[in-house]
């Protein structure tokens, strides 16, 4: 056995039965090296002392110990704190409040989409032509499209100013609760999660 063998030997000898085999290789080789000699004599020595320190804790120290443990725990780290009745009841109160705001915004949201397949397959308004005060080439070529007796009807003129693009959707239509209603269920389920974060 080398000398960095029985320096890590030295560790792990001390829960070893005596008749064992690595620890009688140990102290053999103890025997004939005297730095080793001396490094488990200290070994020795440390290990009296920690025998000699041990004393069992009476249960009420170690449950003193323990509640101090906790309370400086709950002190550090408040919100592992267990909630009380009151927080729980506002929180049960609020919940079911958006339970029931979900629910609305998801029945809404069916009725919409009921409403929309049913009534959605009607046929589309024919758009009206543009006026533009442009004599289409067909008739502007032929005689008549010269006849003065015909009024032709031309739009005023703006002053060049684009009117800006709207969507066009009104509150009357199935498309407008639809994405209201989804939206609504959003924001629901946004609150919700902040919530149950908040109370971790």
């Amino acid at each position: 056995m080398t000398c960095n063998e029985a320096q890590e030997l030295m560790e792990t000898v001390w829960d070893l039965p005596d008749n064992d085999l690595r620890r009688q290789r140990l102290i053999a080789h103890v025997q004939t090296c005297s730095s080793c000699a001396a490094e488990y004599e200290m070994w020795v020595e440390s290990q009296n002392m920690v025998h000699a320190l041990e004393h069992e804790i009476p249960d009420m120290d170690a449950e003193q110990i323990n509640r101090n443990v906790m309370d400086r725990i709950y002190r550090d780290f408040p919100w592992l704190v267990e909630e009380t009745s009151k927080s729980r009841a506002v929180s049960r109160v609020f919940r079911k409040r958006l339970t029931l705001m979900i629910a609305g915004f998801l029945a809404l949201f069916v009725c919409s989409f009921v409403y929309f397949a049913a009534t959605g397959n009607q046929p589309d308004p024919v758009p009206e032509a543009v006026t533009t005060g442009i004599i289409p080439t067909g008739v502007a070529d032929t005689a008549q499209g010269l006849n003065t007796k015909d009024d032709y009807n031309i739009p005023k003129t703006n002053s060049g100013i684009i009117d800006p693009f709207v969507v066009d959707m009104s509150p009357t239509q199935p498309e407008y609760w639809m994405i209201l209603s989804l939206l609504g269920i959003g924001c629901a389920l946004f609150f919700l999660k902040r919530l149950n974060r908040v109370r971790r």
